[in-house]
């Protein structure tokens, strides 16, 4: 598995969440609750990592998402 041969750790899990999202748009579908939490997830993680870039595009999938599932400016979707 990448996770365990990549000596950088950062670059590793970035790897694996990436797969997770690809996981999830596969299993779930594109427009799902678990595809969101997936780009939230990663996007929370690429903050960390000081990749403002790629963690604000995963930060606008989530949102995007969210409001497609729940409507725009619905007071629930945080919840989602």
């Amino acid at each position: 598995m990448s996770l365990k041969i990549a000596a950088d750790g950062v670059a590793s899990f970035c790897q694996g969440c990436k797969t997770l999202v690809s996981n999830c748009i596969q299993l779930t579908g594109l427009d799902s609750a678990e595809t969101a939490e997936a780009h939230l997830n990663l996007a929370t993680f690429l903050h960390g990592a000081d990749q403002t870039e790629s963690a604000l595009e995963h930060l606008q999938r989530s949102m995007y998402l969210n409001d497609l599932l729940a409507g725009p400016g619905n007071v629930e979707a945080p919840r989602l």
